[in-house]
């Protein structure tokens, strides 16, 4: 009873949100290098994707580091001994966000079962023996304060996606280069809903 009441305050008393300007690729990479010797211990193959650097956002560094985490974590655990994570930093649109960036992570594990997909955000759903059951339900609350989304698609048996999305402000000359950068764009579907990726 202790620990239910201990962990139902700590998702209960989250940290006020300190919105700044943040480089997510930079945000991204310095949580990858903290998670490096839990990487190497999960025995994972570790493969990225960068085209260029992400735009910057307006949010919270150490929140969105913990968001970040939690998810590769979660994919490390699923992909398993010699499995593989995909992680690729993508920018594009999404109605009604507009301009976002989107940090996409793969896992080549089992999937999630589809009885699981309607409650796989709420508070202490867990898989684990030892879970918590609050990783993903405070990446999404994060996210969603960030202005953002979190969605993902799995299948059993062909691994999972998460698709971490959060919007960001755009100067005329940036938007015209994106403008510009559309026909040669490709679009995936998260959901039922379609961004529009132009790197």
């Amino acid at each position: 009873m202790e620990a239910i009441t201990s962990n139902f305050l700590e998702f209960s008393r989250r940290p006020r949100l300190s919105k700044e300007p943040l480089d997510m690729s930079e945000v991204l990479d310095r949580t990858l290098i903290l998670l490096q010797p839990r990487m190497e211990a999960y025995k994972v193959t570790l493969r990225r994707t960068r085209h260029a650097p992400l735009p910057r956002v307006d949010g919270d560094a150490e929140q969105l580091r913990e968001a970040l985490a939690n998810l590769i974590i979660n994919a490390c655990e699923a992909a398993g001994t010699d499995g593989e994570v995909r992680i690729s930093e993508e920018r594009g649109r999404l109605a009604p966000l507009g301009p976002v960036v989107v940090i996409r992570i793969e896992d080549s594990g089992p999937g999630v079962p589809e009885e699981l997909h309607e409650v796989i955000f709420q508070p202490f759903m867990s898989t684990k023996v030892e879970g918590t059951g609050l990783g993903l339900a405070i990446t999404k609350d994060l996210v969603e304060r960030m202005g953002g989304t979190i969605d993902f698609t799995s299948k059993e048996g062909e691994g999972t996606t998460f698709f971490l999305t959060i919007p960001f402000d755009i100067d005329p000359d940036a938007a015209q280069t994106m403008e510009t950068e559309q026909p040669e764009a490709q679009s995936f579907s998260i959901v039922g809903r379609n961004i529009l990726v132009v790197e």
